[in-house]
């Protein structure tokens, strides 16, 4: 679900606004996308994890 929200922000988001540089716009928006949803991710599997381990 992540690789689908982030492709949309970075590809389809470019076409509806006037961006100075189309390419600089996809890398930071590639870049900001996959540190959000790694950091999410990794964050999400803390949790859980502890959940598991406590109720284990």
């Amino acid at each position: 679900m992540g690789a689908f929200l982030v492709s949309y922000i970075a590809l389809d988001e470019v076409a509806k606004y006037m961006v100075p540089s189309t390419a600089s716009w996809i890398a930071v928006e590639l870049g900001a996308g996959l540190i959000q949803y790694t950091v999410f991710g990794l964050l999400l599997g803390l949790v859980y994890r502890e959940r598991a381990t406590r109720g284990a």
